[in-house]
This record gives C-alpha cells, sequence and structure tokens, in this order.
C-alpha cells in the first residue's frame, strides 16, 4: 500500500501549539530550546505528516530511535533523535548536504547515536526481537564499508555479504540507495531493501554488543563514505516493514 501525504491527517487530534501532532511538535520544541534552525514550514507539514502515518501504521511505538538527516533544517536540527529528544554526535569529519543526509569521510567520519541498541526497550536481544536500518541517498559507494551499526560480526549494514542483527549474519551484495533494513523476529533475521526482503536466516544464538550504534562505522569496520539519510532503530517490524518504507520514501520524495 502506497501512503499518500495526508494519510491520518483526520485520525488523531492534533495538540502542538502550531496544530501539530505532540510528538512532532516535542521535537520542534526540544530544537527550539537547542537553538537549531528549525525546518522550513512546508517542510513541518512533512515532518508531522510522517509521525502521524507512522503511529496509523503501528510503527512509531515500535521504534526506539527515529534521526531524519535529511532536511532543511540546520546541521545541529538534523542530529536530532525524534523519539528520544536528544541529539546524536559528529566524530571525525561527516559533510552535509541539505535534504540530503551525511556524507562519511572513508577515513574517520562516523555519527555516534549515544546509545546501545539493547538501550532501547523495543531492541531486544533475550528474546531475538528487534530491528535497525538506514536510508542511503546515494548508489552505495563500496559494498563493505559500513551504512550503520555497532560491531562487525554483530548488528551491521554494509551493503554486502557481511550484515548482521543480533550476530546472525542475514544479507546480500548489494549496492542500491534507498532503505537497508535488518529485521529479527524471534526465529528469523530478515533483510529487506527498499521493502523487499532479499535475505534470511535462521537464527541460532545472538549476540550483544558493548558499542555504541552509529551512522557510517562500526567497531572493526571500514569508515563509510556513504551519505546517510535516516537512521532507525526499535523493535520487530517484520509486519510493518513493507508501510514503513513506503512512509519514508514519502518523505524523502516531498521533501
Amino acid at each position: 500500500m502506497r501512503l499518500g501525504l495526508g494519510l491520518g491527517l483526520h485520525k488523531h487530534r492534533f495538540r502542538g501549539g502550531n496544530g501539530f501532532d505532540s510528538d512532532y511538535q516535542a521535537v520542534l520544541n526540544y530544537a527550539t530550546a537547542q537553538g537549531d534552525t528549525l525546518p522550513s514550514s512546508s517542510q513541518q507539514v512533512i515532518g508531522n505528516t510522517l509521525v502521524l502515518t507512522l503511529k496509523n501504521l503501528g510503527v512509531w511505538d515500535k521504534l526506539g530511535s527515529l534521526v531524519m538527516f535529511a532536511t532543511d533544517g540546520d546541521s545541529s536540527f538534523s542530529l536530532i533523535d525524534w523519539k528520544r529528544l536528544s541529539k546524536m554526535t559528529i566524530e571525525g569529519t561527516v559533510v552535509r548536504t541539505q535534504n540530503e543526509g551525511w556524507k562519511g569521510n572513508g577515513t574517520d567520519g562516523a555519527i555516534d547515536s549515544g546509545y546501545k541498541l539493547q538501550d532501547l526497550t523495543q531492541f531486544d536481544p533475550s528474546n531475538r526481537l528487534g530491528s535497525f536500518g538506514a536510508w542511503a541517498f546515494d548508489r552505495k559507494e563500496d559494498g563493505s564499508t559500513v551504512l550503520c551499526g555497532d560491531e562487525k560480526g554483530i548488528n551491521q549494514i554494509v551493503g554486502g555479504a557481511f550484515d548482521d542483527i543480533q550476530g546472525t549474519r542475514s544479507g546480500v551484495f548489494d549496492q542500491s540507495s534507498g532503505l537497508y533494513h535488518m529485521n529479527i523476529d524471534g526465529t528469523n533475521a530478515k533483510q529487506f531493501i527498499n521493502g523487499v526482503q532479499v535475505e534470511t536466516e535462521t537464527v541460532d544464538t545472538t549476540l550483544t554488543s558493548t558499542e555504541d550504534f552509529k551512522a557510517l562505522h562500526a567497531v572493526n569496520s571500514s569508515f563509510s563514505t556513504d551519505k546517510i539519510a535516516i537512521l532507525f532503530a526499535g523493535g520487530d517490524l517484520l509486519a510493518e516493514q513493507s508501510d514503513f518504507y513506503n512512509a519514508l520514501e514519502t518523505y524523502m520524495n516531498a521533501i
């Protein structure tokens, strides 16, 4: 099902000061308190609609973290985690393009989430449940450098065969642009690229990393030269993954 920008506008009461959903308004309020430059008025409407759509899909509460690096707000605004109301931090050198995201330099550039995946209530290694992923704005430049992850062999996406979630390798070599989504549902670890399942593996044992989840790097893996537009992590999204992809694609097409 392809989701339009108007979906959900009649199903939720707006409670924010600008008529926005309270959770999106909280993002704007946090940014204002931080002194950030907000997105344009038109893009605020797009962002608000994304939140409403994710709520209608039942995805919002399953996410523990969501960062929309692609925005016309300033660089500081682009680092806000919409779920956690905190900011990710730049390490080394990464370069931002408005409405596209942050590009790594392949040497030392990364973005640190400030959390370990298991810190998120929704990401549950003990029950083999969880998801994470990222939107590559351009076609991936190398199938061996990390789009996002915490540690090689545990949780990472490279767009090559070495894509893992909770220690289960479930990936294929693919350098497409768009959404890379790793998901574990208690039994199987699956990879989706742009809403299409490309790989599945039965889960045997699970591993938990002690490293922070990052964009454009993971411990013991190479730094990336990719450009990342969106980063997310949370619970099992197997049932919702196609609609989730459509919602993010709608946002990316609209900004």
